[in-house]
């Protein structure tokens, strides 16, 4: 099961369900995409949750805000000022 990936309850998942898919059903199916395919990928890259927690606290803004490419590459670059700041 990928990254964000969304499985519906009593689903039966009998293959791979890539990241960010909500699936469903018995076997389980693909029933959308949480997001865009850039905004995915883009979220693969910065990978947030593999940050300590000082750096996650500082994008919860922009994570509970409707993601975008944008706010993406602001979130980035938030991630890598603190990662300067500690250097």
């Amino acid at each position: 099961v990928g990254t964000g990936a969304v499985i519906a309850a009593n689903s039966h998942v009998v293959h791979e369900v890539v990241p960010y898919e909500v699936v469903g059903g018995n076997p389980a199916r693909l029933i959308k995409k949480r997001f865009t395919d850039e905004v995915i990928s883009k979220l693969q890259e910065i990978s947030w949750w593999d940050y300590p927690p000082n750096i996650v606290k500082r994008i919860i803004p922009l994570l509970c805000s409707e993601l975008s490419i944008e706010s993406l590459i602001e979130m980035q670059a938030i991630i890598e000022a603190e990662n300067k700041s500690h250097d």
